[in-house]
């Protein structure tokens, strides 16, 4: 619930900073995202949540299967904002799907190593580190909201949340 208000309260200032056509370029690329994510992921924290057995193997396996299809999410996104930059030109759509085939990157780096935190009963401190991040990225997605950065603020907001969560949970 904690985590829902600071999200919102984070957004609604950033914003309202930002203008409503890099929103809506910014909307598009999360939704090519979403695409990317149902394509490379595949549900697999649920396997190795609920794996029998988890050793150093298993997790290793994990860990560089989800690496893998971070780097493939990355090069999707990248070439999704090319084909997209042909109709969104001036908004540098490119860019912007770019970094955030990077924060998918990040994201899925860390995804086994908060599917163990979850295995081993420990939303404890899975939930400490997401309070955590989200306070943080929130307070400088805020900061960077105000001195200009538009749609790169909620971007940088973003992708300093899931390093920090990744950074927190390894």
């Amino acid at each position: 619930f904690l985590l829902r208000i600071i999200n919102f309260a984070t957004f609604t200032v950033v914003a309202r900073q930002v203008d409503m056509v890099e929103m809506g370029s910014i909307g598009l690329a999360w939704s090519m995202l979403y695409f990317v994510e149902a394509f490379t992921s595949g549900g697999l924290s649920t396997v190795c949540i609920q794996h029998e057995t988890s050793n150093l193997r298993t997790k290793s396996t994990f860990f560089w299967l989800n690496f893998c299809f971070g780097l493939l999410g990355l090069l999707l996104m990248h070439a999704l904002g090319g084909f997209g930059a042909i109709f969104l030109d001036h908004l540098n759509f490119q860019k912007v799907a770019t970094f955030i085939g990077l924060i998918y990157l990040l994201r899925m780096v860390g995804v086994a190593h908060k599917s163990s935190l979850i295995r081993d009963q420990e939303q404890g401190k899975l939930t400490v580190l997401t309070l955590i991040s989200a306070v943080l990225s929130g307070v400088v997605g805020i900061y960077l909201a105000f001195m200009g950065l538009g749609i790169w603020a909620i971007l940088w907001r973003i992708g300093i949340e899931s390093a920090l969560k990744t950074i927190m949970a390894i």
